[in-house]
């Protein structure tokens, strides 16, 4: 297999490489070398100044290389901002790999967006780097790294990355949970690090016990060495005579290595779950570590009976002096844990161990001479309806769509009415490939004569189709995604697709409207039973629409005279009362969830995750008069799905407004300029 690896960190990808080439395989290792601790590598990536002129050099040395970074088996790189240079030449450098190579591996071996969205609180855990005691740690390392990762642009780089990167490794349990979302779990594999076997060693110091604790003054505080220094200066206050402690400071990586190989025991980290490289090099060694060895991580490894790692917690002082006395006093106990930390190393990040497990995750599908087959995996069913008049909008989202599902497969059933049979050609020269599939399905006059257009003027009488998919679509059909017209896609909808309906009707996500009790008044809906959900995207059980015959009662419903506000959205809940899964609010991002203040008409409980779901959002829908076509809009997404309407042949067409109309938008950009109105957030 030919392997390119891009990046380094602590040695991992070097380490890596040597033993995937002693199992035959081709590796080159392009990376920086870690900065100053200047690892081994194949081609050198390293910024030597700052400013313009470094950028420039940098981007000369890459450009000489690309030409060498084409056709691999699989190219891995160790983070989403592998090189020193803006997120936006990242992302064209990414983009570069992909187009060029087979398959892209990303290694989750340090922070990103989603390492630091998940640690800056105690959404995952009960601390972190990032969070403990309650609060976060704000040192000026920790707001550094949140400022930078959590700026727009390297939220956007990074989800670039995830979505377009073929497997996504973690190498710390911690990175593992943040990232195992049901968008990713396809293509997550934990795996290791990777370190090479050394000499069984045993214990160096005879009299004393040797601790080794190394700070660092710009990561000292994150580490949490400033809270476990002062532990062991106590506890060799107390016992002078059997405890020899080592502080050292910013010393150069060599003589780091050379104070690591004469400690006993080495003072790594308070912040962590899982052992990092630092901890696991010196524990191959068979140095004693005090380091991340939570029993959640064992418990995630399987691990029942090595216990190598003296864990702290932030917090428990009394309790982690204890638990050092009980281990740094105790020479037979210190004896026992370097054994079981050799063992731990040997058994869970032997560095051939380790690349195996790298090429059984690679090999599954890059040792075959083509790229994935398109029924190797289940197509999405995904179905929208559209008249002549929304079909330049209905290709807008298809093309957001398709643009995330590169290589999933999609069969796509569009309802359509008043088309020209010209037109359906051109959407398919647009959306159809080896992968995409759309089908048509003409939708008569007469099935929509005589449905009432409900209370908003822009709602079309094509909306109503989907009652009839039942009858319209192939029987073999069980499930699938219904999307409107007014919808911006930005995330897989495998995750979507993949929710499991437990035997109800449609999963949907709660409307903004969810807590208007006069809508269930309306429709003679107890609010117990039922929360008013927003119809925009659906998953649908078309078995179980069919079995109960929804059509005929979405028929009997209209024909009743019922006041129908929203129209068939109305319908819709009146059919699903105690039929409806909910779903994350991330699948259905209407508009004023995009706002700065909360929908004052949704239910609270709805909203609980709502800053998180912004995060990660899948499916953005135009809601009310927020459409990008629209006067009234300001929706920040608008760009976006006009960035994908100039990909079609109405390239540069936009709404024309009136006088009236642009007065409105005035005084609208006033408001936010004074802070007057509810503000979107930015993205």
């Amino acid at each position: 297999m030919r392997i390119l690896l891009i990046g380094e960190y602590s040695n991992v990808h070097h380490t890596l490489a040597e033993a995937l080439r002693r199992q035959g395989h081709e590796v080159w290792l392009v990376s920086d070398g870690d900065g100053w601790k200047d690892y081994p590598r194949d081609a050198d990536i390293s910024r030597t100044k700052d400013g313009w002129r470094g950028s420039l050099e940098l981007i000369l040395k890459v450009a000489r290389l690309l030409p060498r970074m084409r056709g691999w088996d699989v190219v891995q790189i160790i983070n989403p901002a592998v090189l020193y240079l803006t997120p936006k030449w990242n992302r064209w450098f990414f983009n570069y790999l992909k187009r060029n190579n087979r398959r892209l591996s990303l290694g989750c071996f340090g922070d990103d967006y989603a390492v630091i969205q998940g640690m800056k609180n105690d959404r995952h855990f009960d601390y972190t780097d990032l969070w403990a005691d309650g609060k976060a740690l704000d040192f000026p390392q920790n707001r550094k790294r949140l400022a930078l990762w959590l700026s727009d642009e390297r939220r956007e780089l990074c989800q670039t990355v995830v979505e377009g990167s073929d497997y996504l490794i973690p190498c710390l349990y911690e990175y593992w949970k943040v990232y195992n979302t049901a968008e990713n779990q396809d293509r997550l594999h934990y795996i290791g690090l990777p370190v090479e076997d050394p000499l069984p060693p045993s214990l160096k110091g005879e009299a004393k016990v040797k601790v080794l604790v190394g700070i660092q003054k710009a990561r000292g505080n994150a580490k949490g060495t400033d809270r476990m220094l002062p532990l062991l200066e106590r506890l060799a206050a107390e016992h002078p005579d059997r405890i020899e402690l080592h502080k050292v400071e910013n010393v150069p990586f060599a003589q780091y290595r050379q104070l690591l190989e004469e400690a006993d025991v080495l003072a790594d980290q308070l912040y962590s779950y899982t052992p990092a490289m630092n901890a696991l090099a010196a524990m191959a060694e068979g140095t004693v570590v005090i380091s991340g060895g939570e029993e959640e991580y064992y418990h995630f490894i399987g691990e029942t009976e090595l216990r190598p790692i003296i864990n702290l917690r932030p917090g428990e002082d009394e309790e982690n002096y204890k638990t050092l006395c009980d281990a740094l006093l105790n020479r037979e106990k210190l004896e026992q844990l370097s054994k079981e930390s050799r063992a731990f190393v040997e058994k869970y990040h032997n560095a051939d161990l380790i690349a195996g497990q790298y090429l059984e995750i690679w090999g599954g599908i890059t040792h075959s001479e083509e790229r994935r087959s398109p029924s190797s995996s289940e197509p999405i069913h995904i179905t929208a309806a559209t008249d002549a008049a929304y079909l330049k909008y209905c290709a807008s989202m298809l093309l957001s769509l398709t643009d995330h599902h590169h290589e999933e497969p999609l069969e796509i059933h569009l309802l359509v009415n008043s088309v020209s049979q010209e037109e359906l050609d051109y959407l398919s020269s647009l959306i159809d490939n080896e992968i995409h599939h759309i089908h048509y399905y003409p939708v008569e006059d007469t099935r929509l004569e005589g449905l009432p257009q409900g209370k908003e003027q822009y709602i079309s009488r094509m909306t109503y189709s989907r009652l009839f998919l039942g009858e319209i679509l192939p029987k073999d059909i069980g499930r699938v995604i219904y999307l409107d017209c007014d919808i911006l896609v930005e995330g897989s909808l495998r995750g979507l697709w993949g929710t499991s309906l437990e035997d109800k009707l449609l999963a949907a996500v709660e409307d903004l409207n969810s807590a208007d009790i006069t809508i269930y008044g309306r429709l003679g809906i107890n609010p117990r039973e039922h929360v008013y959900f927003n119809a925009g995207v659906l998953l649908l059980n078309l078995e179980k629409w069919r079995e109960c015959d929804c059509q005929k009662r979405a028929l009997e419903a209209i024909a009743s005279g019922r006041n129908l506000e929203y129209g068939d959205q109305d319908i819709l809940n009146l059919l699903a009362v105690g039929q409806t899964c909910c779903l994350p609010l991330r699948y259905n991002l209407q508009d004023f969830l995009l706002r700065q203040k909360k929908p004052p008409l949704m239910r609270e409980a709805a909203l609980e995750n709502w800053n998180n779901e912004l995060d990660y959002p899948v499916i953005i829908h135009f809601t009310w008069t927020s459409k990008p076509w629209s006067y009234r809009s300001f929706n920040p997404y608008g760009k976006r799905f006009w960035a994908y309407f100039d990909q079609s042949r109405w390239k540069g067409e936009r709404p024309k407004f009136t006088l009236k109309e642009k007065l409105w938008r005035w005084a609208y950009r006033t408001g936010i300029r004074f802070n007057i109105v509810n503000r979107y957030r930015p993205v």
